[in-house]
């Protein structure tokens, strides 16, 4: 699962997270070993911290997450800025190359050693004592 998403105000846009809250939370398939990535878009700041927020919800489910050669973010601010962050670039075409490699890892070894097993029940725990 690639999720791209434009920052606004320090954080992923709330159509973006809305969304994947719904999918996360609400959907009841079995995510793990599924391969996550994020990848944000911003005109100067915001951009870390953006990548930070999407990488929470794969970390959540036990989803592996695709890194690159550097964060997942480019930038610019008018539509096809983004073609003139060559470092930025190179990120994306590294994430992709990453990602390809991870899944086609991951298939292999669930036909050969298959998926690690989970523990379960799972443990919720408060913050609060008694």
């Amino acid at each position: 699962m690639l999720v791209g998403a434009p920052v606004y105000y320090g954080a992923p846009n709330a159509t973006v997270q809305a969304f994947l809250q719904r999918l996360f939370y609400s959907s009841h398939f079995d995510k793990t070993m599924k391969v996550g990535a994020g990848f944000v878009s911003a005109r100067r700041s915001g951009a870390t911290a953006s990548f930070d927020v999407l990488n929470k919800y794969f970390t959540n489910c036990g989803m592996p997450v695709v890194s690159s050669n550097y964060w997942n973010n480019i930038y610019g601010w008018e539509p096809g800025e983004g073609i003139k962050d060559g470092e930025g670039l190179q990120v994306a075409r590294t994430l992709a190359r990453n990602a390809s490699f991870l899944i086609k890892a991951i298939n292999m070894a669930k036909e050969t050693i298959g998926l690690p097993k989970k523990e379960e029940p799972r443990v919720w725990t408060n913050f609060f004592r008694d």
